[in-house]
């Protein structure tokens, strides 16, 4: 994917189309994507629950604290509604040593995906 200039990533419930979520109340997929600075990322809701995506310091999701500065959609998108965020050179040089960024859902902190950044 990381070739790309603009990407759709879903929500959805345990059990959409064969997707297996580790979280009840849903999940983020693909969980694992490749992108290029410059890319734009918008995450469509297609659960029945509200979510939002934050991403996380570091690499610690038994605990996520949130990383607003790099994205936050900042308020519950619901079923149907989507969030857009084009990656920064912020998000690259976040966990320099990696450049990846996981992200979760604030409300289910259980769904977590990453987002592994190239240039």
């Amino acid at each position: 994917m990381s070739n790309q200039s603009s990407i759709t990533l879903n929500i959805v419930d345990p059990g959409t189309n064969g997707v297996t979520c580790q979280s009840q109340s849903g999940c983020f997929t693909p969980i694992n994507v490749k992108v290029k600075v410059g890319t734009k990322i918008t995450w469509v809701n297609k659960s029945k629950l509200a979510h939002t995506i934050v991403a996380v310091q570091g690499q610690d999701i038994a605990q996520p604290k949130a990383a607003s500065q790099i994205f936050d959609s900042k308020k519950q998108i619901a079923s149907g509604d989507s969030f857009t965020y084009t990656v920064t050179d912020a998000a690259y040089n976040f966990n320099s040593d990696t450049h990846r960024v996981l992200y979760y859902c604030s409300i289910h902190p259980d769904m977590v995906a990453q987002l592994v950044i190239t240039k």
